[in-house]
Formats: structure tokens, sequence, C-alpha cells
């Protein structure tokens, strides 16, 4: 959190010196330009760009890493979400709680009842992971068949690691 604070506090200052003094951009830019072009080797002293100033600063500073992967996970995630009301699907199911209690895993749609009720007097929502694959599908499918509901999909995670 302190990073965002930061970087938004910093993104502030420069909005500021940026309207109090509209030159200093370009007064940054060459100074930039000509700094990198001290430090790196190979540029020769013609004012090159300030592109081919950072360019050049890149291939000097980033070397390959001295362990190799040997291979690489690439994970996509997608999302579908049916949003409908709870108290509606619970009666599309024909399920009727008679007590609430917390279920880490539900396995049963009793169990699903139960959880909703338990979390619903507190007002409050949770995640379950459902253990029935069967059962889940016919939630699922009551879910998307009642009257309002939404479906919503989306692309929501590339994650990459290190095998």
């Amino acid at each position: 959190m302190w990073v965002k604070v930061c970087v938004g506090l910093m993104a502030m200052a420069l909005g500021l010196l940026y309207q109090l003094q509209p030159d200093l951009l370009e007064a940054a830019q060459d100074y930039l330009s000509s700094s990198l072009q001290s430090i790196s080797p190979g540029v020769t002293p013609s004012h090159p760009s300030l592109e081919e100033g950072l360019s050049a600063t890149w291939d000097a500073l980033i070397t390959a890493p001295a362990k190799h992967w040997g291979k690489v996970a690439i994970g996509v995630n997608a999302c579908v979400d049916v949003v409908v009301s709870g108290v509606s699907l619970l009666k599309a199911l024909g399920l009727s709680p008679h007590s609430g209690g917390d279920h880490l895993v539900l396995n049963t749609q009793e169990e699903l009842a139960e959880t909703f009720q338990h979390y619903m007097q507190q007002g409050a929502a949770a995640e379950r992971f459902y253990s029935d694959a069967d059962s889940f599908q016919h939630i699922s499918h009551t879910a998307s068949e009642e009257p309002g509901a939404k479906v919503t999909t989306s692309l929501c995670t590339i994650c990459m690691s290190r095998l």
C-alpha cells in the first residue's frame, strides 16, 4: 500500500512541477540524454536522440541471467460468473435450510443452504469449494436459468512460474 501512496505522491509532485515550469520536461530530457550518452559505451558523441541513448544504456546494462530456466509454466485463468439472487436460487433448488452452519467444503446442496443461511444472517458473503461435480453442474445450470440471472465472463489472470 505504501508503495502506491509514494508513487501517487510522486506523480502529483511531478504534475505540479510540470504545471509550474512547463519547460522543465525538455530540460530534463536534455540532461537525461547527455547523462546516458556519457555512461553508454559505444555511443558516438554526435548527440543521439533520447530513444537512442536509452536503447544504448539498456543494451549496456541488461545481461543474460547466470542461471537459465529449464521450463516456464504460463497459466491463463478465465472466469465465468453467474449473478443471481441466493434466496431465489435456493427456492429453485427446492432447499429450505432449517439451521445455519459454516462448512469449509460443500459436499451437498443442504450444506450449501446451511452455509448460505449462516453468512446471510451475519450480512456477509463467502466463497466455498463444492466437492460434488455433478451437483455443482446442476446448481450452476439452475442458477443460469433463473429469471434475471446475469452471466459474465472475463480473462482473470496470467501467471508465470519457473519449474
